[in-house]
Formats: C-alpha cells, structure tokens, sequence
C-alpha cells in the first residue's frame, strides 16, 4: 500500500505506473519483515527489482539504515 501512496501522493485521479501482482506484494511483505530473505525465483519475476525496491523501502522507512546488495556473480 506504501508503494501505492508513492506512486499516487494519495489522490486515486493520478493513474499509477508501476502495477504491481499479488505474488510481488507478497514477496515484499517477506523480505520487509524478515532480516533474512532467501529465496529461487524462475526467470521473469523481477527479482532484482523487487530487491531494490525493498531497500529503497527500508531506506525511507527506516532513517540512518546502513544496506547493501550483493551479487551471486558477475
């Protein structure tokens, strides 16, 4: 709902641009609410860009976090 808020400032005139499905929302509720998150995705679920968007989410919620990411490969 939070992202929602972002995208749209409250007012439901203001058409949102990023839709997110009921598995992503509730991959984000996970990783929000567990310090450790592990997880095997298939090809196509946006993994990378739902762990941004966590931390871009913890870095708001949470002032003064210190996070990083870190890469499996190259």
């Amino acid at each position: 709902m939070f992202v929602d808020f972002l995208q749209t400032a409250g007012k439901d005139d203001i058409k949102k641009g990023l839709e997110l499905r009921f598995y992503q929302r509730i991959f984000i509720r996970v990783a929000m609410r567990y310090r450790y998150v592990y997880a095997v995705y298939p090809r196509g679920y946006s993994k990378s860009f739902l762990a941004v968007l966590v931390l871009i989410l913890r870095a708001i919620l949470y002032p003064g976090a210190k996070l990083f990411t870190a890469a499996g490969g190259k």
